[in-house]
């Protein structure tokens, strides 16, 4: 008895591979608000995590003025600030976490810092996969698209040819952006 499979048409893999791609972004999405925090207590790496947060100031220890704050949409822009310094620069500072709302959790302040990162998901360990599969994407399709038109032009042997073929080439290029754009700013 022989089991035949059905070949599934490429149209239909596409579209499985959209529904499926939605499903584990909606499941494993990063959270934009989540931080986790090392820091030194008592001469003791502790490690704690942070959420629903309004904002995060960052102080000189021996200083009661703001060095600089971030709200909660600037996680990234966090990110790199503190990245940007030296180990010496980041225990050298106090973070004070104010709550997102009123009766959640109490003010939070954090000494000695030793690290900042987002919250470890499995959307973040995967990123790269995805960014190496992006670029070595565009890796083929650049050169791909490039020879076909060069092919393409060479094959065409009347130079009149090709240029009525760009004109119109162009002339098509600028009515679907024109159309493009239209209907992203409806």
């Amino acid at each position: 008895m022989k089991i035949s499979f059905r070949k599934i048409p490429l149209h239909q893999k596409i579209l499985y591979a959209l529904v499926f791609g939605a499903l584990f972004g909606a499941a494993f999405n990063v959270s934009k608000y989540k931080l986790e925090i090392t820091y030194l207590e008592a001469g003791e790496g502790k490690t704690t995590t942070v959420e629903n947060w309004q904002r995060i100031e960052f102080f000189h220890r021996d200083t009661s003025q703001p060095m600089t704050s971030f709200g909660s949409e600037d996680q990234l822009k966090l990110l790199q600030w503190f990245r940007s310094l030296s180990k010496k620069e980041r225990r050298s500072l106090t973070m004070k976490v104010l709550p997102s709302t009123e009766g959640m959790e109490p003010v939070h302040e954090f000494a000695e810092i030793e690290s900042i990162e987002k919250v470890k998901t499995i959307a973040v360990m995967v990123k790269p996969v995805g960014t190496l599969f992006i670029r070595l994407l565009m890796f083929i399709a650049i050169p791909l698209v490039l020879a076909s038109l060069i092919v393409g032009a060479a094959s065409l042997g009347d130079i009149r040819k090709v240029g009525r073929i760009g004109g119109k080439t162009l002339a098509l290029y600028l009515l679907t952006t024109a159309i493009a754009i239209t209907i992203g700013l409806t």
